[in-house]
């Protein structure tokens, strides 16, 4: 029976062709694992009596469609006498030492073993039995907490990528609709982790693909990643697949996730504060009895009274050819309905409600009361030991940026003379203060830093002593220029 194990990721080591340096030698990489389109380098040395011999002549053979041992005729895969080499085979070494085989869109027709051999003007040597290319696809499949029904919000999904050879220190990544999920912490939720992302799984399954060219009584070592997906919610719905590093381009057959929502709803976002001039969107969900077929979306503000966003006006209507100005909808009609506004200001604040209608007689819905959206602008003020006197070198200052609403995890930065400062915090002190010290400065939060408060114009004047030292040093150059003019003589 064929057992498959899926092991923690472990250097394989093979033994090559170890000589001394005055033999005949080739030396080729462990067994390499690539996945199906990516391209893959077959490592290769080798060694000769370089004082005695010269390279003539390079050759690569392939298992496949070259049954003799020692590599001597055709066909090749590489014959560095012939112009051309095989379909996606390039020779990427030399005619010293080096005899790595790069094969690029590599297919399951191109596993098995390769040879290379080597022709010097009187010798010539192959290693065999060479190198072992494994080829496998990227496998991706689903089990979730529902078994074979439909998913649902509140079930849990486990999404398990798999390959059937072990890599060189495999990466997977994962996307949704064709997007890059982050690799820390993604999707996360207030108060509970959204999707945990794994490294190579230790538990016993069975390959969905078994390559025609290999042995069915070959051990297989499987290496894989799993995504878990909990407390599912309509949002959750999408397009997710895998890839591995460094190609994330070579991707997995997608799997699809319905999850049908239970009844109708929409969810926003908490409370949203933004600054004046930043760009800030509405996070927003929704879901619907899974049968029906979204037709229409709508947005209104506050500033439409009928409370169901029934009539106009609306600031996005997916009926109409264009938003209000600033709107802009970036969600979908399957269950994302969050609304951008692009340089917000102070007549933007107040409550949004979205409004969704489907193919179903008396399929609409609208979420109240909707979510609640307050503009700020960023105030900066100071305060010093000086009190409210001019300042003066050795002095302190306290600049401090503050906005009346909270932003979700407020980062602050600074600004002089519209140069980034490396401080941050609400609060900027500088103490023991110089003539270097004065400018405009200005803060900003992240990460729109371009919209910044007004500015604050701190001058630093210099002390009395030096004010008077610097007049002492002036009259005294006065008094030496005008001596030089009284003793130097006219000319006659």
């Amino acid at each position: 029976m064929k057992t498959l194990h899926l092991l923690a990721l472990t250097l394989l080591t093979l033994t090559g062709v170890f000589s001394d340096s005055s033999e005949w030698g080739v030396n080729y990489s462990e067994p390499i694992c690539a996945v199906r389109g990516s391209s893959v380098s077959i490592s290769c040395t080798y060694f000769y009596p370089g004082s005695v011999h010269e390279v003539q002549r390079l050759l690569w053979c392939s298992n496949n469609t070259n049954t003799k041992s020692h590599c001597t005729d055709p066909p090749y895969v590489y014959d560095s006498d012939s112009s051309t080499a095989s379909g996606d085979f390039e020779f990427v070494g030399d005619k010293k030492s080096n005899c790595t085989l790069l094969i690029k869109n590599v297919q399951f027709s191109h596993s098995g073993g390769y040879r290379f051999r080597f022709i010097t003007d009187d010798n010539n040597y192959t290693a065999f039995p060479g190198a072992t290319f494994y080829i496998t696809a990227l496998e991706l499949w689903m089990s979730s907490s529902s078994g074979n029904r439909t998913l649902k919000e509140g079930d849990s999904v486990n999404l398990t990528c798999a390959v059937n050879c072990t890599p060189s220190s495999p990466q997977f990544v994962w996307f949704k609709n064709g997007k890059r999920l982050p690799e820390s912490d993604p999707l996360r939720k207030t108060g509970s982790e959204k999707l945990v992302v794994t490294g190579c799984l230790q538990v016993s399954i069975w390959p969905i693909v078994h390559p025609d060219w290999l042995d069915t009584d070959t051990e297989l070592f499987y290496t894989a990643s799993v995504l878990h997906l909990s407390n599912l919610t309509v949002g959750d719905s999408g397009r997710y697949s895998c890839a591995l590093k460094p190609d994330e381009s070579i991707r997995s057959e997608p799997v699809q996730l319905n999850i049908g929502g239970g009844k109708w709803r929409v969810n926003y976002s908490e409370p949203i504060c933004a600054v004046r001039g930043s760009s800030v969107s509405i996070s927003c969900t929704y879901s619907y009895p899974q049968s029906h077929v979204v037709q229409r979306v709508r947005w209104c503000s506050n500033n439409n009274t009928e409370p169901h966003c029934r009539d106009p006006p609306y600031v996005y209507d997916s009926d109409s050819s264009t938003a209000s100005e600033g709107f802009e909808f970036v969600g979908d009609k399957t269950s994302n309905c969050t609304l951008l506004i692009r340089n917000v200001q102070f007549s933007h604040s107040g409550g949004y409600r979205f409004r969704f209608i489907t193919d179903v007689t008396n399929g609409n819905w609208a979420g109240l009361p909707g979510a609640t959206f307050t503009v700020t602008a960023l105030e900066l003020w100071m305060s010093s030991s000086s009190g409210d006197r001019t300042l003066k070198e050795g002095d302190s200052v306290n600049l401090t940026c503050a906005v009346n609403c909270t932003p979700s995890s407020p980062q602050f930065v600074w600004f002089k003379n519209g140069e980034r400062l490396p401080e941050s915090g609400s609060i900027l002190h500088l103490c023991n203060l110089t003539v270097g010290d004065s400018g405009r400065y200005s803060c900003a939060l992240k990460p729109d830093e371009s919209v910044r408060s007004e500015p604050v114009q701190l001058n630093i004047g210099g002390s009395s002593s030096l004010l008077m030292f610097s007049a002492l040093v002036i009259i005294g150059l006065m008094v030496v220029s005008l001596t030089l003019i009284i003793l130097t003589p006219f000319p006659k």
